[in-house]
């Protein structure tokens, strides 16, 4: 039976790990408001209405996103949040959650259990009730605050992220960071990182560094590019070469770099190959088209010393991204945020700074454009000391090599990063996917039973069990989350005590 408590739990806890307690706490209040039409006199057929909800929310999210772009996602958590408020009532009582479009109430009743007996009968009844809207004024405010049915449920939903945020969750403070150079101004960009050690007395110098640069047929940049590494300071550069037919390797040789051919195929038996040949405590792979700008590495050298791995955010010049492109790293750096329990806002990035140490333990069994995402999920994993600053991407030189279909496969091996890494999340995850068909199966049996009052028992029963399935499973996977990233902060703790 909803109530109060149970209305701000649900977007509570949902909310939290995504965009933080305080801003989930606001969404958790914002559910409980069609509660209150009472009070301000509103009829229920305009607070528990989600036509008449969304009518008056979406304009209020397309000004927000006009205005402040940035708010769009906590905006529309907002609504969603509203909403929630009527398709939970319709689990108590009468609810006029289809008013205007119906003029009738609409009330669920599930009852589910195990009939035990000589056998154990699984036992599921689904009743849906209308009724027509009652448009009489109410004379008292009946929202109980919390029900003994849902306390016990409430509680958990709500104690969880706050012991986690709490007790578990290390305390970061927000830095902004903007990074120039001659000809990019980037005073736009703000990143939520740690404490930047400007001031270091003994700062990570040139030659404590090598650049490894994967090649095949780059003739008409490589030269560019070890030419502003030079131009910087940047001497150790190994160019590890994957059999190019232009002259790369020739150019490479003649600008100063150490040239070597890679054994294997693909950038992450080059880069297997490249390691090998580094005596450096740290090392930096950047493409060699061009579209990375050596200038940036002096403030990656400065996270180094923190920091296991430093990448080189492409928050900057995104334009020089093909659409489709961008809307695949976008898509796989959530993902991996999600999976992987991290922040990052480029986790494809072709720019990266490593330890030596750490990159020597990788496997390096991903194929094609892969690696980062590899790397990436091995330190995420493991030290957890991971972080990206915004650089400038700038216009490729030559032939790309990256086709629409790679997003694909990069993914896909995310993916089997993920059950690698957290198999338990992975697997209630995939549960979670069940709340997409079995919510369509219940919206079309309400549908057919509002319009033409048919009854389909049997496609009730499938849609409501995908769905209850599919909502444990998304409660699990959370809950497997804080397990994990409790594991990371106790691995953490650990080596600090080893280390002292």
């Amino acid at each position: 039976m909803p109530d109060l408590l149970i209305h701000f739990a649900i977007p509570f806890t949902l909310a939290t790990p995504i965009l933080g307690i305080k801003t989930a706490i606001i969404l958790g209040i914002i559910a409980t408001l069609p509660d209150l039409d009472a009070l301000l006199h509103i009829h229920r057929s305009a607070s528990h209405s989600i036509p008449i909800l969304s009518i008056i929310t979406i304009p209020i999210l397309i000004a927000i996103a006009k205005k402040k772009p940035n708010l769009t996602g906590t905006t529309i958590a907002a609504i969603l949040s509203l909403i929630s408020h009527p398709i939970l009532d319709v689990f108590q009582t009468y609810a006029p959650i289809l008013y205007p479009l119906t003029q009738t109430s609409i009330y669920i009743n599930i009852e589910g259990g195990i009939i035990i007996g000589q056998t154990l009968a699984p036992h599921l009844k689904i009743n849906i009730q209308t009724t027509p809207t009652n448009f009489k004024p109410f004379t008292q405010l009946d929202a109980p605050i919390f029900t003994s049915q849902t306390l016990p449920i409430s509680l958990t939903l709500i104690l969880t992220p706050i012991i986690y945020n709490l007790l578990i969750k290390p305390k970061h403070s927000k830095t902004n960071l903007a990074t120039t150079t001659p000809t990019t101004s980037t005073s736009q960009q703000t990143v939520m990182l740690d404490p930047i050690i400007h001031d270091d007395p003994t700062p990570i110098t040139p030659n404590e560094l090598t650049i490894i640069i994967p090649t095949l047929n780059e003739a008409e940049a490589i030269g560019k590019v070890i030419d502003e590494l030079h131009q910087h300071g940047y001497h150790n550069i190994i160019v590890v070469d994957g059999n190019s037919t232009d002259g790369t390797p020739q150019i490479a040789q003649s600008k100063g770099a150490k040239v070597i051919q890679q054994k294997g195929k693909g950038k992450a038996d080059a880069i297997k190959t490249a390691i090998n040949y580094v005596t450096t405590p740290y090392l930096l792979i950047m493409d060699g088209d061009y579209t990375y700008n050596p200038a940036y590495i002096k403030e990656l050298l400065k996270h180094a010393k923190e920091n296991d791995e430093v990448i080189g955010a492409r928050t900057i010049g995104r334009k020089n991204i093909p659409l489709i492109n961008r809307l695949g790293n976008w898509i796989i750096t959530k993902a991996f945020n999600l999976l992987f329990g991290t922040k990052l806002k480029d986790v494809c990035s072709g720019m990266y700074l490593l330890r030596t140490e750490i990159a020597k333990e990788i496997n390096y069994e991903a194929k094609g454009f892969s690696l980062e995402v590899e790397v990436a999920a091995h330190v995420a994993s493991t030290t957890r000391k991971i972080k990206d600053i915004p650089i400038h991407y700038r216009p490729r030189i030559g032939k790309p090599k990256l086709k629409t279909w790679d997003g694909l496969s990069i993914i896909t091996d995310a993916i089997q990063l993920a059950w690698r890494y957290n198999p338990a999340f992975f697997i209630f995850a995939s549960g979670t996917l069940l709340l997409i068909p079995s919510t369509a199966i219940l919206a079309w049996v309400a549908y057919r039973y509002l319009v033409y009052g048919a009854k389909h028992y049997v496609w009730a029963i499938l849609g409501a069990g995908g769905t209850g399935i599919g909502i444990i499973s998304l409660l699990l996977a959370i809950i497997t989350l804080y397990i994990k990233r409790m594991e990371y902060r106790i691995l953490e703790k650990l080596r600090k005590l080893n280390q002292t």
